[in-house]
């Protein structure tokens, strides 16, 4: 079976997904190694105003990089299935993942940093 044939047989597409992959886990491993000395709630809301509509548990910290997830897996779909049509969309939508990724990572790290 061969699955994302068009994905592997493309080094730019290769690579970019196989980093955006190791972005969103490093992401998740980050959040997992200071999840211990976090408080029970954060602020992770920020475009609300000031107070308790900014915070929620600390376990939606998670749901950051189960975004960006699939976010990725989306695109890595859509890529296959749009590459033979299309390849300069597929290419796009590593960039648009990996800038996702990148961006979930920052959130996180700026967001565990200030608490």
């Amino acid at each position: 079976m061969n699955v994302f044939n068009d994905v592997k047989n493309d080094k730019v597409l290769l690579r970019g997904f196989a980093i955006n992959f190791f972005i969103i886990i490093l992401t998740f491993v980050y959040i997992l190694l200071s999840f211990q000395s976090l408080p029970p709630f954060i602020p992770l809301f920020n475009q609300l105003p000031w107070g308790e509509a900014r915070i929620a548990k600390t376990v939606w910290i998670f749901v950051i990089p189960f975004l960006a997830f699939l976010i990725f897996i989306f695109n890595l779909i859509y890529s296959e299935l749009t590459y033979k049509k299309i390849p300069l969309l597929a290419r796009i939508l590593v960039v648009t993942s990996f800038i996702v990724s990148i961006l979930a990572l920052l959130f996180v790290v700026r967001t565990l940093e200030l608490v």
